[in-house]
């Protein structure tokens, strides 16, 4: 008997994408849809579904609100539910709380990850118990057995820990505020400085990108600074244009930033040989030309600190005026051809489409003349359509889309889902 499968999603392209694909399954599957939780509650209770494919945002309630209303009814309380949503931190909390979450997966997904999912679910709930939250299974666990802790030696714990600026090490002596930390292949960097954004958050955040340690600095969430003691990283492809005298203080200047974090401009500057605008713009386009790095790094540490003050090196420089958005933007754009390997591309039929979200906050974002030409072009063509009337190279089409894929704003989905091929 073909198991009945009810995907719950307010987009009509990744609904019809979920029943093309599990039509072509060799399992046999019955799909139903439906585009926002009071339906989709409605739907299990009267068709009595094998599994629930359902997203964490819908229009009239979130994920965890259905998952509570699905459990909270004895005709549904047992019907294995796959999260669908691109936030991990949304999912980690719904399944902790509700049993009927069984498992999870990001959006994008591909086909063949949909139909292992379903497939796999499907297997496992055919001997499997009664549904319990992870937090129930968690402690019905017998508690693990310790091993021992060694201390490590005197002189490794009272060391100040590598790649820290002269100018934080005050901070560092006191008991550090760490507020979060993470990975950025779990939590997307466009969500940490969100996050920091949202919170009005005054501290510094530290990412180790490779070989440097870079830190951004923010002030009530507004981002001041971004430096590093790896100054050959920091003036890496640089368009800074030096006078005489400003190339006769420079080598001492990128020698004081190794030793404490301050950025060569600040130095210029404080020796008169900059003036306080160029000081601004010089600091915030090296520290956006740091960050891109960041985005096409794949997996790297970080983490946020507290600060009841910023360090002196912050003194002279003001928060940005412009929002996150654009700020995170600005900082995209120094991404160049590492674009093309940070993603799998694949032969560019992909049609981008704006997320939840997305084209509300692409309104309030200062646009260059190039990336409103590719917003114009938005609807159901490829990629490689829409570089072909941009009069663009697929290459810088690509780079394009990268910044807004960093960004959520926009999700790129195969040509076939939205054109009924799949």
């Amino acid at each position: 008997m073909p198991k009945k499968i009810l995907a719950i999603d307010d987009s009509l392209a990744l609904r019809m994408f979920i029943s093309k694909t599990l039509a072509q399954s060799p399992e046999e599957f019955t799909v139903v849809t439906a585009k926002d939780g009071g339906e989709g509650i409605q739907l299990a209770l009267s068709g009595s579904p094998d599994l629930i494919l359902l997203d964490y945002i819908l229009p009239d309630m979130k994920g965890d609100a259905v998952c509570q209303r699905l459990v909270a009814d004895p005709t549904t309380a047992d019907i294995p539910v796959v999260m669908m949503s691109s936030n991990a931190g949304d999912i980690k909390r719904a399944e902790a709380e509700y049993k009927n979450i069984v498992k999870a997966i990001a959006k994008p997904f591909t086909p063949d990850l949909l139909t292992a999912t379903v497939r796999f679910v499907i297997r496992s709930r055919e001997n499997a118990g009664p549904l319990v939250t992870v937090a129930e299974a968690a402690a019905a666990k017998p508690a693990p057995v310790e091993a021992p802790v060694e201390t490590p030696p005197t002189a490794t714990t009272t060391s100040e820990p590598a790649h820290v600026p002269v100018a934080e090490k005050a901070s560092v002596a006191a008991p550090r505020q760490s507020l979060f930390s993470g990975r950025s292949d779990l939590f997307p960097l466009y969500r940490v400085f969100t996050a920091a954004q949202q919170a009005e958050l005054t501290g510094v955040l530290r990412m180790h990108i490779s070989d440097t340690l870079a830190s951004t600095y923010f002030q009530t969430g507004r981002p001041v600074v971004t430096t590093t003691q790896n100054a050959d990283a920091y003036m890496l492809n640089s368009t800074f244009q030096a006078t005489v005298k400003q190339a006769e203080a420079l080598d001492g200047a990128m020698k004081r930033m190794r030793e404490t974090g301050i950025p060569v401009f600040i130095t210029l500057s404080e020796q008169r040989l900059l003036e306080e605008d160029k000081l601004q713009s010089s600091c915030l386009e090296h520290g956006a030309r740091l960050l891109s790095r960041a985005w096409v790094s794949g997996r790297f540490q970080f983490e946020f600190e507290l600060l009841d003050q910023l360090p002196a090196l912050c003194g002279p420089l003001k928060p940005i005026n412009a929002g996150m958005d654009e700020w995170m933007l600005e900082t995209l754009r120094h991404v160049g051809d590492e674009a093309l390997s940070a993603i799998a591309w694949g032969d560019l039929s992909g049609v981008p489409i704006y997320t939840r979200h997305g084209y509300e906050r692409i309104q309030h974002i200062t646009l260059t003349r190039e990336e409103a030409n590719f917003l114009s072009h938005i609807g159901i063509n490829t990629l490689a359509e829409i570089a072909t009337q941009m009069k663009a190279t697929p290459e810088r089409a690509q780079e394009i889309l990268f910044r807004f894929l960093s960004l959520e704003i926009f999700e790129y989905w195969p040509a076939a889902i939205l054109r009924g091929e799949v």
